[in-house]
């Protein structure tokens, strides 16, 4: 299976949050300043660092403009986290990273074909290992979450721990997506252990008309990088075991009588599905005051049969016969998702759990409107007086598209008034 999200292809960069921070410079620089280059050897700080760690830091960029436009002087500071390790996939230690994404992770490791893999949840409560992919394309392992210092030489690597320069511009631009010229680099250690890096990034020189010709912009770049060696360790997902009992009983208690809305701003019009026990009918225009020819009626029949009528010029004309449910068409997806799949946010608000967002909420989405799978984005259930009230999906496209489905009419609902099951 694989997954149709967009993704960047560079690590996420996350506007910088309390607790996301890593220690302050001056305090690096005075662990700097204090460090001594016999803790570790380079080969030593080498291997440590291709075994596993994690990375988190935060960088501001200040634009200084030119005499007269001091007014657009601007900064802007983002952080970036990312503990790189390893996983056992079908009995060996293979690569994996582990992205923090806001106040959530997920965990990609290399899988076939040195391809880029992650572990969901499916809308069954089981575990599904989906390709990374970016575009319709599958991403190499390699291409986006590679770990930079397997890409650096011992020799790279100062008795003094200094970097390489080249190779510390390699270490921003892997970690944290900053494409910019590094004057100098150097580990951070306390005593034996790795703690962070520091960096003097090169001033870049941008420009900008004027109306006296051109005149230039700065800008300067502080980064501040810590390093931890003691990271969680990388674990298969497991389904959920969550109960959720309130919403289990309101998933498969919607009997043979409601009312389903389908709106969504992906959707021209609202729609409707009026289920009874005789008949349902689908009104492709809830607005519409009478029968439109998009309208669809199924009349119940013996066995589970049903016979497929549309509507054409005000009348029913038969188009066929159906064995699978017109309801189940429509809300099969919703019928069927686990309800371990979710947390409740608060009394009657059910979330849906982040390993579970890829295909539990596009399964939320009614299956006859052909949106696929695998690219949702997040999604919840509420329920009011023991049923289910709100189904919403939102699945990630060129814009996200939100879908909802509302129920209401539970056991008082009929057919609209200008069907007349009796003359069929």
């Amino acid at each position: 299976m694989k997954t149709n999200k967009l993704f960047l292809l560079l690590p996420a960069l996350l506007l910088a949050l309390p607790g996301c921070a890593g220690a302050s410079t001056s305090e690096l620089l005075k662990k700097a300043n204090g460090a001594s280059a016999t803790g570790l050897t380079p080969s030593q700080i080498l291997s440590l660092m291709k075994d596993g760690y994690g990375v988190q830091g935060n960088y501001t960029e200040t634009l200084i403009y030119p005499e007269g436009y001091e007014f657009l002087d601007t900064s802007y500071s983002a952080s970036f986290r990312r503990d790189y390790g390893h996983i056992v996939e079908e009995g060996k230690s293979v690569p994996a990273v582990r992205e923090y994404i806001g106040s959530r992770t997920e965990v990609y490791f290399r899988g076939e074909n040195n391809g880029a893999y992650q572990e969901v949840l499916l809308p069954d409560n089981t575990v599904g290992t989906v390709a990374y992919g970016s575009l319709g394309m599958d991403i190499l392992y390699a291409d986006v979450f590679r770990n930079p210092f397997n890409y650096i030489e011992v020799s790279d690597i100062g008795e003094d721990l200094s970097l390489d320069s080249q190779k510390a511009s390699f270490l921003l631009e892997t970690w944290a997506g900053i494409d910019r010229h590094v004057l100098s680099a150097s580990f951070v250690l306390d005593g034996d252990e790795i703690i962070g890096m520091t960096f003097q990034i090169a001033d870049k020189q941008m420009g900008i008309a004027t109306d006296s010709g051109f005149a230039n912009i700065v800008s300067t770049m502080d980064v501040v990088v810590e390093i931890d060696r003691n990271i969680p360790e990388f674990d298969h997902l497991s389904p959920s075991t969550r109960e959720n009992a309130d919403l289990k009983t309101a998933l498969e208690g919607f009997g043979s009588n409601f009312t389903a809305s389908f709106s969504s701003n992906g959707l021209e019009k609202e729609s409707r599905l009026f289920v009874t026990e005789d008949a349902v009918y689908f009104q492709a225009d809830s607005r519409s005051k009478g029968p439109k020819n998009d309208d669809r009626l199924y009349r119940t029949g013996a066995g589970g049969i049903y016979t497929v009528y549309r509507m054409e010029n005000g009348l029913p004309v038969q188009e066929g016969i159906n064995r699978v449910s017109p309801v189940d068409q429509y809300l099969n997806g919703l019928f069927t998702i686990s309800p371990a799949l979710f947390e409740e946010d608060r009394e009657g608000l059910y979330l849906l759990i982040d390993e579970a967002t890829a295909y539990g909420a596009s399964a939320m989405i009614p299956s006859t409107f052909g949106m696929g799978s695998g690219n949702g984005v997040s999604g919840y259930v509420t329920l009011s007086d023991g049923k289910v009230q709100e189904a919403v999906g939102v699945i990630a496209g060129a814009n996200n598209v939100t879908f909802r489905d509302s129920f209401s009419d539970y056991g008082t609902t009929s057919l609209p008034a200008w069907i007349d099951l009796d003359i069929l």
